[in-house]
């Protein structure tokens, strides 16, 4: 693999610019900011159609762009984020986007009979 073309997992930031919290990551090689607010499928249909780019979650713990083929193989599982734009102010704190596993828990109540 080239390694012009690396990607790396986000990490929580800020805007230089606008000072507004925000995702950075490398995508194929680009740099990208990232709105922290996840997207559900309307705020991610009115972002479309103004032109924002979107990317999503990937089971790597990745970020890729979110083209027609992911949006049909999407099972809900990816967290949906648009690229972050200095006009929409959004000071929100970045959520952790993937999950971490849950602990193991056993009950020591002791035999079931």
């Amino acid at each position: 693999m080239n390694k012009s073309f690396i990607s790396t997992s986000p990490i929580p930031d800020f805007c230089a610019k606008c000072k507004s919290a925000i995702w950075s990551c490398h995508v194929i090689g680009f740099a990208v900011k990232l709105a922290p607010t996840p997207l559900n499928f309307e705020a991610e249909f009115l972002a479309r159609g103004r032109g924002v780019r979107i990317f999503q979650t990937t089971r790597e713990q990745l970020v890729k762009m979110r083209g027609l083929a992911e949006i049909e193989k999407s099972d809900g599982s990816e967290i949906v984020l648009a690229a972050h734009e200095c006009d929409q102010l959004d000071f929100t704190i970045p959520h952790e986007l993937f999950r971490k596993p849950e602990p193991v828990t056993y009950s020591s109540e002791g035999f079931p009979f």
